[in-house]
């Protein structure tokens, strides 16, 4: 691994500013400037580990694979080529899935509360079917020490918290001072030439949500059954673009094409060498964007809420612009239901009558049981929503029935601005104030302080801190604060 040490150092933390290493500007960098090369047979991957043949006999890819790789060559101790680079590995990442079960009760409500529940069990399922016969058919070339399930979990939250998707034949890899980078969240829009690689943009919420191949365990349902798969940080390298003059100043032209937001820049970018080799041999990190001397450089693990980079890496941001709120639909229709209860209904055109109708409609929604997503990039309640409960509750009767005679072509034109004290406003109201009520009661600030210190999150984010409304308050309000305040 070739490091550019005139451009870049690495600077270690003291345990009082939460320990770990970043890398920081040696001198005033303009954008354009090379950091690392970084050679494909330096990253720890399914081809490159020492047990490659084994796991391919094994038919094992995907994150269990590497997961696996990780864990035997750190078992292998002084044997294994990458002996130095596992022993600058922390312990075991903050992740909330090994947090104690009083301090995990903390992400009531969250995003991501399901998740942790389940991950573990996933964790264990994968180590007893795959791990444990790998081992016992491969024996006496596999080590025997170091391959408990205690290590699997270890090895399991390296790979979660720090690969990368190298390329279609090394998949996620494990690569040394790349790693080293932390996370600033970063928005921007993909010009011609750019592609997302590694990371599918439909799943990464669901799959955090839901539990299915969330971290630690780096998996993700595959058809055989297992659970082997790819979760990975994304990396934004180049595509098939038309340069001639290799992956840096292909690189160059490309991204410098590509708008990004002004508060949130792209810091760097991680690209093939050679891009236009056939089979490039080595990585580059390039600075996309001018940073000062002594000045942190950061990488952008991806368009990740909160609650992804919690469950995925083990810490959030203060400011991150693709944190999310989600209100479920079973919350919304358990709101209106209760409209019947105030004497609002009316024989069987009751609000939650209404929300079943649109729920149905082809068309409207993906399917019944989804979520509407608050987002902070937006600021703006989702219209879907608004939609949704406008109908419910609304008492013009033009534009109920307008809605029943043809619900998709209405929510297109629908167009329509909350009012205080109306009725949308007032459901508008409770479906926010109940989806406050779902977070975890104030608890004691020093067990707060506790858990969020050992976890490496800022104080801020303390999900606990919920102010409360009462009727009448102002929704922009309400949510503005949901949003501070709950950032999973």
């Amino acid at each position: 691994v070739k490091v550019e040490f005139d451009h870049v150092k690495i600077v270690e933390d003291t345990a009082a500013n939460g320990g770990g290493l970043r890398c920081v500007a040696a001198h005033d960098l303009d954008r354009d400037v090379l950091l690392a090369t970084i050679p494909k047979s330096a990253c720890l991957s399914i081809l490159t580990t020492s047990v490659c043949d084994l796991l391919k006999e094994g038919e094992l890819g995907g994150g269990l694979a590497l997961t696996i790789a990780v864990m035997i060559e750190a078992a292998l101790r002084e044997e294994s080529q990458w002996a130095g680079y596992i022993r600058s590995l922390p312990v075991c990442p903050p992740l909330p899935v090994f947090w104690p079960a009083a301090d995990v009760s903390l992400l009531r409500g969250t995003e991501i509360a399901t998740a942790v529940r389940s991950v573990l069990d996933d964790m264990q399922d994968d180590y007893n079917d795959h791990v444990v016969p790998f081992l016992a058919a491969h024996q006496p070339r596999l080590p025997t020490a170091g391959c408990a399930f205690a290590d699997f979990c270890r090895a399991a939250s390296l790979v979660s918290s720090r690969a990368f998707f190298v390329d279609d034949d090394h998949g996620d890899a494990m690569v040394p001072f790349a790693d080293i980078f932390n996370h600033r969240s970063a928005v921007l829009l993909l010009g011609d030439g750019i592609a997302i690689q590694g990371y599918d943009n439909n799943t990464d919420e669901a799959d955090a949500d839901a539990g299915h191949g969330t971290a630690p365990s780096t998996t993700a349902p595959t058809d055989d059954g297992s659970t082997a798969g790819r979760r990975t940080r994304r990396k934004v390298v180049p595509g098939d673009g038309s340069g001639t003059d290799g992956g840096h100043e292909t690189l160059r032209k490309s991204m410098h094409a590509m708008p990004t937001h002004d508060k949130y820049p792209l810091n760097i970018a991680i690209c093939n060498k050679d891009a236009t080799a056939t089979t490039p041999s080595a990585l580059e990190i390039v600075l996309m964007h001018p940073t000062a001397a002594r000045e942190e450089i950061f990488n952008t693990y991806g368009e990740h809420s909160n609650g992804a980079l919690l469950m995925k890496y083990g810490f959030a941001e203060e400011d991150n612009p693709h944190s999310i709120v989600n209100l479920s639909v079973t919350d919304v229709l358990q709101v209106l239901s209760h409209y019947a209860a105030d004497g609002k209904e009316n024989d069987g055109d009751a609000p939650v009558a209404r929300a079943h109708f649109l729920l149905g409609t082809d068309g409207l929604f993906d399917e019944t049981d989804c979520d509407f997503e608050l987002c902070k990039k937006d600021a703006t309640l989702p219209s879907s929503l608004l939609f949704l409960l406008h109908f419910a509750v609304s008492t013009d009767a033009r534009f109920v029935q307008r809605v029943r005679r043809n619900p998709v072509a209405s929510a297109r034109k629908f167009d329509y601005q909350l009012q205080h004290g109306d009725a949308t406003w007032d459901c508008v109201t409770r479906v926010v104030k109940a989806r406050l009520e779902a977070y975890m009661p104030v608890v004691s600030p020093a067990r707060v302080h506790r858990v969020w210190s050992r976890a490496g999150l800022p104080a801020a984010l303390n999900p606990t801190v919920l102010c409360s409304y009462s009727d009448g308050s102002s929704v922009d309000i309400a949510v503005a604060d949901m949003q501070r305040h709950t950032f999973l």
